[in-house]
């Protein structure tokens, strides 16, 4: 399962060459660090809202404010790959995932 999701992932890089990455750019740091907040938010929410809330709040959130897509794309794309998740950890590989104080998942 992982090798058909890495296959897929890397055939949608291949195919969306859109940008072109040097290796003498610098990196944009601070959008390194809004990343990073995302991530360590997301690690602390988790045990709250659950794997399926933290993550859409997540996605959605790194869609809307660091990508700067529309409230509809983001939020599609957070429920749908939150939705994803929890199917192929929890229903198809049978991983316990946290379920937060909801007990949603």
């Amino acid at each position: 399962m992982a090798a058909v999701l890495l296959l897929i992932t890397s055939l949608g890089v291949a195919v969306c060459k859109d940008t072109e990455f040097r290796e003498d750019e610098p990196a944009d740091h601070v959008r390194l660090l809004h990343y990073a907040a995302a991530i360590a938010s997301f690690a602390i929410a988790i045990k709250f809202l659950g794997t399926i809330l933290a993550t859409v709040f997540l996605v959605a959130g790194i869609l809307r404010w660091i990508e700067r897509k529309s409230w509809s794309q983001a939020l599609t794309a957070a429920v749908g790959l939150a939705v994803l998740s929890w199917w192929v950890f929890d229903l198809l590989l049978g991983v316990p995932l946290p379920k937060g104080v909801l007990e949603i998942g």
